[in-house]
């Protein structure tokens, strides 16, 4: 029988998505560290809040123009319900007049007088449909506004805090309470239900290998080894290491959920 052949490569073991790098506004100076290595998050949980400067500036500036922007609506709005108000009386008192007139029987009344009264009402009608739309128009910009300040406070104060983008655990907190952000990471996350190990496989190999391929993990740190599937083969060689990508999905999450990033040693059954 002919022997079986295998495919080594190294490795290194990562989560499901990978490790996240989640970062907040470069400058802003960490305030508060709200979880620790270890926890599990869910997306939307608070991480961390921020302080600055600049950010406290941001957050006054929209607090004003939301202020000022319900403020600008509360008398947009009172300007325009006084209008209707004033319209809806004109046509109660046009409405009044005719009826009074009329009242007064064929023999007392004109025709033409009936029909200078029937048009002022039908003017009055026509004058609060004008201000009944003026009214929903008012509202309806001024809400605009208000609404348009609001997502800006809202922005302001998310920027003062960072939150989970999606469930995971906290891996590595790599900022501190009093230190300032800069353009990397100030906590890594990571979705530990699956755990994987992406290897560099030798070009010569790729092409024999094929997902649903076994695959034993090794390191002089786990007392025994860890098995695995292959799940993804890379289309892709780099053209100076002569080598792609293979993702191995682990048959358990235990013990490599708890040694991210370790490298390790792959052999690939064929």
């Amino acid at each position: 029988a002919r022997a079986q052949q295998n495919s080594g490569a190294i490795g290194q073991i990562v989560p499901s998505g990978g490790v996240v790098a989640v970062m907040g506004d470069p400058g802003a100076v960490v305030r508060s560290v709200e979880v620790k290595p270890g926890d599990a998050i869910k997306a939307g949980d608070l991480l961390m809040t921020l302080d600055g400067d600049t950010l406290r500036a941001e957050r006054d500036l929209a607090q004003n123009e939301l202020q000022a922007a319900r403020k600008t609506q509360e008398a947009a709005v009172a300007a325009q319900n006084l209008s209707v108000q004033l319209a809806r009386e004109n046509l109660q008192e046009a409405t009044r007049q005719l009826t009074a007139y009329r009242s007064l029987g064929d023999r007392s009344t004109a025709a033409n007088e009936v029909a200078r009264l029937e048009t002022a009402e039908t003017q009055a009608k026509l004058a609060l449909q004008i201000e009944q739309a003026k009214q929903e128009s008012a509202r309806a910009e001024a809400g605009k506004a208000v609404e348009a300040a609001s997502k800006r406070l809202a922005l302001a104060n998310a920027a003062m805090e960072i939150r989970a983008p999606s469930d995971g655990t906290v891996l590595k907190i790599d900022r501190r309470v009093g230190q300032r952000l800069g353009g990397n990471s100030a906590i890594q996350i990571g979705d530990l239900s699956t755990m994987y190990v992406t290897c560099q496989v030798y070009e010569g190999d790729l092409l024999r290998l094929k997902p649903g391929m076994k695959a034993t993990v090794r390191s002089a740190t786990l007392a025994m080894p860890i098995t695995g599937t292959v799940e993804e083969i890379g289309r892709i060689v780099d053209t100076r290491s002569r080598l792609g990508e293979v993702r191995i999905r682990l048959d358990s999450v235990e013990p490599a959920n708890r040694l991210v990033g370790m490298e390790v040693e792959v052999v690939i059954a064929r």
